[in-house]
């Protein structure tokens, strides 16, 4: 009998459990499904702005000298006369007296001959008083008698008289010719010169093989630019698609981040490709590299200095400019479209540099391009500018997820 009890009393208390259970699973409440919400990417973005964007093309080169020059004398000779600036460094106007050479023997010469064409032309004066002595007694001959031409010509002395003046004009060409040494002896700086080199001094005896000084003109240097060849389509070059050449800048670093700066104008393209780069290779002409203007360069333009070179090539217009990290891929600009999401644009680009693309297709005035880094770009994504406050919403009392329980349902009454 208590073995019945007690396995009634389990049954009953099980059945307890087993309906309790029911109830809770019944009766749990049910949670709201929310929506998902989708994740934000924060960017940088800038407006496209059309404008019209002037090509500069940036190269370097060295200085050197428009016009060399070595002094050699023409005549031989003791050197009398130096000029003081005649030493390296020296600056010389065009005009003025490099060196003077020994001139009095020379001067001499130019005695001598003047006094031969002085001599010479007395000759001329004596024929003429013979040819008339002699014409007034051929006309007393007899015209009967026989005669030649040559022989006329030679009884009236007019070979004599022409010998004489070939002999006047023999010695008037070497009176120019020692008048010539003379001024020969005299050598002048032919244009603004700045002396490298100077191996002469007063005493000193030279010959027309004796190289004396070496000086480069100061009124223009020339800069010897390398470039890439595909920059020259931008540029206007004399001799191949223009008659007047680019203007260029030519910067001098100096140190300290500081650089002068000259004004230069493209000469002529070089027909050889630089040896090292194989790149192309631009003369450009600067004016007065050695003018110390208190305004401009507290520095001359120094030859054989290695320059920067800035060249303004042709002008684009309606085209976009934009940072080089904002292309990706060569051809590829992320963009933020007016739902606010990320589109990949594919654009043609003009001209591309380390710093900067310019573009001429592919994207409008009215995207927003994005320039900074996104880690894993998804076409369509949704992004959000940096600085812009996130859209707030607000949610209503009905909209606030309340649990749910399913009706309990009513007890029978006994």
């Amino acid at each position: 009998m208590k073995t019945v009890l007690r396995l009634f009393v389990a049954l009953l208390f099980l059945a307890a459990g087993v309906g309790t259970a029911a109830y809770f699973i019944k009766t749990k409440p049910v949670p709201q499904r929310k929506p998902s919400q989708e994740l934000v990417t924060v960017v940088e973005t800038t407006a496209v702005v059309l404008s019209r964007e002037t090509i500069v093309v940036h190269g370097t080169g060295t200085v050197v000298p428009a016009r060399t020059m070595t002094v050699l004398p023409e005549v031989s000779g003791r050197i009398v006369e130096h000029h003081p600036a005649l030493v390296a460094g020296g600056h010389i106007a065009a005009g003025e007296t490099l060196l003077k050479i020994d001139d009095r023997d020379f001067k001499l010469a130019v005695a001598q001959q003047k006094a031969a064409v002085a001599r010479s032309k007395l000759d001329i004066d004596v024929e003429k008083s013979r040819q008339a002595v002699a014409k007034h007694e051929w006309e007393l001959l007899d015209v009967s008698v026989p005669t030649t031409t040559q022989g006329k010509d030679l009884a009236l002395r007019i070979p004599q008289l022409d010998a004489a003046k070939v002999s006047l004009a023999s010695a008037q060409a070497a009176l120019a010719s020692a008048e010539l040494r003379v001024e020969k002896a005299t050598i002048v700086a032919p244009f603004n010169a700045l002396v490298t080199a100077e191996n002469v001094e007063v005493g000193q005896l030279v010959t027309p093989q004796s190289n004396l000084a070496t000086f480069v003109g100061t009124d223009e240097f020339w800069v010897q630019a390398v470039l890439p060849i595909s920059d020259l389509r931008w540029l206007d070059i004399p001799g191949v698609n223009a008659t007047s050449g680019a203007s260029a800048t030519v910067i001098l670093p100096i140190g300290d981040g500081l650089n002068h700066k000259w004004r230069g104008e493209i000469l002529r393209l070089l027909p050889e490709l630089d040896p090292k780069g194989r790149m192309a290779r631009l003369l450009i002409s600067v004016k007065n590299p050695l003018e110390l203007d208190p305004d401009g360069p507290i520095l001359p333009l120094f030859l054989g200095a290695y320059v920067h070179i800035e060249i303004a090539g042709k002008s684009l217009s309606n085209v976009v400019s934009l940072p080089r990290a904002a292309v990706h891929d060569g051809d590829k600009v992320w963009v933020m479209d007016k739902n606010n999401r990320l589109a990949i644009r594919t654009i043609t680009s003009a001209r591309q540099t380390a710093t900067t693309v310019v573009i001429d297709s592919g994207i409008t005035v009215e995207d927003r391009v994005v320039t900074s880094r996104i880690a894993v770009p998804i076409e369509g994504m949704r992004l959000r500018e940096k600085g812009v406050a996130p859209p707030t919403t607000t949610k209503s009392s009905d909209e606030v997820a309340k649990p749910t329980t399913n009706p309990q349902p009513a007890e029978g009454r006994p």
